[in-house]
């Protein structure tokens, strides 16, 4: 079974297949690992998903029920995506529903999928405090 760096590795190679500027895959780099730090300070609560997916995915998964929390995904349009699936939102009050949905509306034009996954561009994670906001709101949804 491959380890979350080997995963790590594999996503930020197909990613510079798609992002030609080695800045620019640097800034993603970056997006990636906050996340991958933020869920490692949750180690009680979050653990690497192996997702066995042919699409280079880093995922992180709840540990008291196995499901998916977030995933990031290469994309050839856009580079990557950043998404908290949709079985996290049945852990949601709608309040909290709405303000997920708010927040990633505000911040992406795919923010909500039918099937009512929550997905922003990795692009739009670039910039520190909208990254900082996405943090925050998996903060509450994690509890």
């Amino acid at each position: 079974m491959p380890c979350l760096a080997e995963y790590r590795a594999r996503f930020l190679m197909q990613v510079g297949r798609y992002v030609p500027h080695a800045s620019e895959q640097q800034r993603f780099a970056e997006v990636l690992d906050h996340f991958i730090d933020w869920s490692a300070v949750h180690a009680t609560s979050l653990v690497h998903h192996d997702s066995g997916y042919e699409q280079h995915v880093v995922s992180f998964a709840r540990v008291v029920d196995g499901s998916v929390f977030w995933s990031a995904y290469p994309r050839m349009v856009d580079g990557a995506k950043f998404e908290i699936t949709p079985r996290t939102a049945k852990y949601l009050n709608p309040a909290l529903q709405d303000e997920a949905r708010a927040l990633f509306g505000s911040i992406s034009t795919e923010a909500l999928t039918d099937d009512g996954t929550l997905r922003v561009r990795f692009s739009a994670l670039k910039n520190l405090t909208t990254r900082q906001r996405v943090t925050d709101l998996l903060e509450r949804l994690l509890v």
